[in-house]
């Protein structure tokens, strides 16, 4: 067996339901503005976007909805979400869905975070991380994937492959299934 070092500072909350606490868990990361960001129509439809908006709502705090996010999330759409983000002045980003969707939060609110900064010169190594807004995965995730590394937005499919460093991860990850 080969040695090494495993660290994961993800909050998991697992469990039906536990979508109605993502107000009190935002909350309690004194977020006050939260850009919720989804892919297509499956997470309104559900009635999952739904039920975290009333949660954030009632927990006094206001949210804006960031859609259609593709799978795979390209660039731009990453850059749009940033500009969103700024816009709306939001201090926690939260994704509502699957894998790209968490990718793409992630990279949102590194770019919001760092806005003087071409997000992409972070994959090319010309920059380090030096700060992120709190991007924390959402309450419909079922295989861990909210707390693994961030894989980069395509620009052009010029090349693919993680990245990571400490300001990288989740603070929570709620699991409603």
């Amino acid at each position: 067996m080969h040695a090494f070092e495993f660290s994961i500072p993800t909050r998991i909350v697992f469990g039906p339901g536990t979508e109605s606490r993502t107000g009190e868990l935002a909350a309690g990361l004194d977020a006050l503005r939260v850009l919720l960001v989804c892919g297509g129509q499956s997470a309104r439809r559900s009635g999952l976007l739904d039920r975290v908006e009333q949660s954030l709502i009632q927990a006094g705090l206001a949210c804006r909805v960031f859609a259609g996010i593709h799978p795979n999330p390209r660039l731009f759409q990453v850059r749009e979400g940033v500009q969103t983000a700024l816009e709306f002045g939001a201090d926690l980003i939260l994704a509502v869905g699957g894998g790209s969707v968490i990718d793409a939060a992630k990279a949102i609110a590194l770019g919001a975070a760092e806005p003087e900064t071409d997000l992409w010169d972070f994959w090319l190594g010309k920059r380090p991380v030096e700060r992120t807004l709190r991007a924390d995965p959402p309450p419909l995730c079922g295989d861990g994937s909210g707390t693994d590394l961030l894989p980069p937005p395509l620009p052009d499919r010029l090349r693919r492959g993680g990245y990571h460093d400490a300001h990288s991860g989740p603070l929570f990850h709620l699991c409603h299934r």
